[in-house]
């Protein structure tokens, strides 16, 4: 386990532009961005609120925001049933569950500042989790064209796997970074 966890370590300082591992090919993100409201006098106020209605992670746990994903993956088959390696498409979508500030609360010039940086610096935490998917979900149509290059077929079986094996790769990034960062702490949230 600590090798696979050191391995998405230096896959998320990869990510982060320390070092390439993966192609420079993306998968553009269809994203959604929805809010929930908060209201305080304070930035402790306001991450109070948001631990009582922000939204909860896939353990249950309240975060201060959220971002999901979902890649999907579709080809075209030959008339042997197997995958035509160049119709493998991949698509990707993302939502972000942020927090907003209730119009009606009443802020100081000071704390609006400090909720702005904030929230900016929340919702690019979020949106370094979707980067993990636009990187890596191509890794799915490359995987499935290498093996095909490699056994000369790749069975609609088989391409499953390498895309199931692809997404957990995506969610061990998304762990390791959360781990990095504490969950966004070390980046000022």
């Amino acid at each position: 386990m600590r090798l696979l966890t050191a391995a998405a370590v230096g896959l998320v300082l990869g990510l982060a532009g320390e070092g390439a591992v993966y192609p420079s090919s993306m998968c553009p993100i269809a994203l959604r961005l929805t809010t929930y409201t908060v209201s305080g006098s304070t930035l402790p106020d306001l991450k109070k609120a948001m631990l009582q209605h922000g939204p909860s992670d896939e353990r249950g746990r309240q975060r201060y925001a959220i971002a999901k994903w979902n890649v999907a993956w579709s080809w075209q088959r030959f008339p042997s049933g197997m995958i035509d390696p160049e119709s493998v498409a991949v698509t990707c979508e993302g939502l972000l569950l942020l927090p907003e500030l209730d119009p009606a609360a009443h802020l100081e010039a000071r704390e609006q500042e400090e909720w702005k940086d904030y929230r900016a610096q929340l919702e690019q935490h979020e949106r370094n989790h979707l980067k993990h998917v636009e990187r890596v979900a191509p890794e799915i149509r490359r995987r499935i064209a290498e093996r095909h290059a490699r056994y000369g077929s790749v069975t609609p079986d088989t391409g499953d796997a390498i895309a199931k094996t692809v997404l957990q790769e995506i969610r061990e990034l998304d762990r390791a970074y959360d781990a990095t960062t504490e969950h966004g702490k070390s980046e000022g949230i």
